[in-house]
């Protein structure tokens, strides 16, 4: 089982649909950014495919 701390503006239709579930009921407010790190040399392949779909998906969101 994988977990992850996510903005629940990117959770939402995944839970609503029931394709992820809360790990815990807790709830932060943030007005951070979000970043992400890899470790040094080149990044894999599945972690490039990853970036691109939250750089998508949030594009999309941001569009609705």
């Amino acid at each position: 089982m994988a977990h992850a701390l996510v903005s629940e503006f990117f959770a939402a239709p995944y839970l609503q649909d029931g394709r992820l579930a809360r790990a815990l009921l807790l709830e932060k407010q943030t007005n951070q950014g979000i970043y992400v790190t890899c470790p040094n040399g080149p990044v894999s392949y599945g972690c490039q495919m990853f970036l691109d779909w939250i750089v998508e998906r949030s594009s999309q969101m941001r569009q609705a």
